[in-house]
């Protein structure tokens, strides 16, 4: 990213994704830049349901589609395929790939219930406070 011109800013390993989140926080609002906030919007899961998740039911079109193995990130691109997976492919088994270990991604607490992917949820960094975002 640097070889592109972006400057990239370290945040404290030990704070994984929470501190790397808080702090894109605190630059857009100290910048008034725009900040997506992909955890936290439906939209995110819809867009992966329209885009690539249509892109693979194409490629696979007439053709066996046995698993799909994701990553994990915001959870956009899991929970938009699996929607559609479930409604035109419900043989095709889903996977994600193991998270790193006690990745705040995956490590929110909040339980999800079956067939409730359209809920939205609370953001797993939305019970920090300022404490929690010193390095």
């Amino acid at each position: 990213m640097r070889m592109l011109g972006a400057k990239v800013v370290l945040t404290p390993r030990a704070r994984k994704g929470t501190r790397m989140y808080m702090k894109a926080v605190e630059l857009a609002k100290e910048h008034g830049w725009f900040l997506a906030r992909q955890f936290e919007t439906a939209a995110n899961a819809d867009i992966h349901e329209t885009t690539p998740a249509r892109e693979i039911i194409g490629d696979f079109a007439g053709d066996r589609l046995d698993y799909v193995v994701t990553g994990h990130a915001t959870g956009g691109t899991v929970t938009g395929l699996a929607r559609v997976l479930h409604r035109e492919r419900p043989e095709t088994r889903r996977s994600m790939r193991p998270s790193p270990f006690r990745s705040n991604v995956t490590s929110s607490r909040t339980v999800a219930s079956r067939n409730s992917s359209r809920d939205i949820r609370p953001s797993p960094f939305a019970s920090l406070n300022s404490t929690d975002m010193a390095a």
